[in-house]
Parts: C-alpha cells; sequence; structure tokens
C-alpha cells in the first residue's frame, strides 16, 4: 500500500465480489476517487478484494466508499484496515467516515505535517473554485438503494452444466454455481413456508430466472441473432431447456408472465 494511502481489505463470497467489481467497473466517479479490486496473494487469509484512497481526498472517498460498500450490507462482508478487523454493518455514513478516521487519524496528521493540505483562501474561495471546478470537481449523488440491489444480473452466454445438485453458468470468463437445496431452502425461509421444492422465479416474456441464492442471482437469456443461427438454439429455447431440467431434477419454479 502506498505511504499515503487509505486502505480497506474485504473478505466476501465470490459471486458478491463478482457483483462489487461489475459495479465498479461501471462507475466512472468510483475508479476517480478508489481503487478497488481482487487481492493476488492466495486469499490464505480470507480477504479476497482492496479498495485504496489517497488521504487528500478522505472524506469525499469515504463518503463514496460507505455509498459503494453499503449496498452489500446484507452480504456478510468483513473489513480489515490499518490492522483493525470487524464486520462491515454500518448503517449510517456518519459512524464509518468517523471510525476510519479514528483509525487513520496519526497517519493523516502525518501527511498534514510532512506533505501538508491542499488550501483555497477563504477570502477568494468563489473566485478560485470557479476555476478548479469543470477540471477538478465531481459531483457526487446520494446513496440510493433500488429493489433489484440484491440481485446479481448475469448475461448467460452458456450453461456449463446441469445436475442434480445445482446449476453452473457462465458470465464472461466466470463460471458461478449454485446449489438448489440452497436456494429452495432460501425461498421457504422468504415465504414463511416449513420446506419447498421452488428455487426461483420464471419470466419468459423477459427471458429471466432469480434463482433464491444469497444475494439472489438474476440469469438473463440475451437474443443474439447470428449466435443464435451458429449454435442452433434460440434464447427461448435455453430458457426452455434450463426450466426442463430444474423440473426433471425434483424442483419447480414460479412463473411471473
Amino acid at each position: 500500500m502506498g505511504s499515503w494511502n487509505c486502505y480497506i481489505e474485504i473478505k466476501t463470497d465470490r459471486i458478491t465480489l463478482d457483483r462489487m467489481i461489475s459495479e465498479y467497473e461501471k462507475n466512472q466517479t468510483y475508479q476517480e476517487m478508489f481503487y478497488f479490486g481482487k487481492r493476488e496473494d492466495g486469499f490464505n487469509d480470507g480477504y479476497n478484494a482492496g479498495i485504496v484512497s489517497i488521504i487528500d481526498i478522505f472524506l469525499p472517498a469515504n463518503h463514496l466508499i460507505y455509498n459503494f460498500l453499503s449496498k452489500y450490507i446484507s452480504c456478510n462482508l468483513y473489513i480489515r484496515t490499518n490492522g483493525i478487523e470487524r464486520p462491515y454493518d454500518f448503517t449510517q455514513k456518519s459512524d464509518f467516515i468517523k471510525f476510519m478516521y479514528d483509525v487513520w487519524e496519526s497517519k493523516i496528521d502525518s501527511v498534514y505535517d510532512q506533505l501538508g493540505v491542499i488550501v483555497i483562501n477563504h477570502k477568494r474561495y468563489h473566485k478560485i473554485r470557479s476555476k478548479l471546478y469543470k477540471k477538478y470537481y465531481i459531483k457526487i449523488p446520494k446513496c440510493t438503494k433500488s429493489e433489484n440491489d440484491s440481485e446479481y444480473d448475469i448475461i448467460c452466454s452458456e450453461i456449463v452444466n446441469i445436475n442434480s445438485s445445482g446449476i453452473t453458468v457462465r458470465n464472461g470468463k466466470t463460471d458461478i454455481k449454485f446449489r438448489f437445496d440452497e436456494c429452495a431452502k432460501n425461498y421457504a425461509n422468504e415465504n414463511s413456508l416449513e420446506n419447498s421444492c421452488c428455487v426461483a422465479t420464471r419470466d419468459i416474456t423477459k427471458l429471466t430466472f432469480i434463482f433464491y441464492t444469497h444475494p439472489k442471482i438474476k440469469v438473463v437469456f440475451k437474443k443474439h441473432f447470428f449466435k443464435d443461427l451458429v449454435s442452433g438454439k434460440s434464447a427461448a429455447s435455453k430458457f426452455l431447456e434450463l426450466q426442463n431440467a430444474i423440473n426433471m431434477y425434483g424442483y419447480t419454479s414460479y412463473d411471473l408472465s
């Protein structure tokens, strides 16, 4: 880690990590304010990702980091920063920023003492700010959580494997596997049932399945004329193939169409 940086190591499951990477790569503001990526040291301690930000922008960076991490608060994240380890269970932005400041206070003081700080003279603030605004200022949206934050969109180009235990699908170069029995248990818990054979909801009008993993996984069959022509299978036929496979192994999916 850079000597004038703050960092947060993150421990989570593979599906959640893939969701986080996908969101980060689509968000230019996140990319400009902090670095996020997988750790490449073997993951021996379970911490498989990390965030790095610079101390000069400590407050706005941690404002955005809170927005980013809080979308996954239900996914059992653990964080470790400057040797302090804890679950990520912050429900207030102020609590997270205070925690980060308390952990990094001595490093922040050292940066201010040895390198100084960026200062805008308060008497000429508006004039200086107007010159800097277009080049350096970024608007930070409020942290919002949509109804679909708990779902992970997988653009399903290929079903790698289906058997009695579950399904493996391919998302880009990543294979993601989930178990039928876990999906059925989650469906039963969510709907206050003693038990269930239902593992997903399906909507043929949208060519989607939403599996009751944790977090939920949305498998989307996209229509690609030339790819479908070469493979001999349309998106609709792949959808029906998955539906039939679920039924064949003794499970069901709930029809939303």
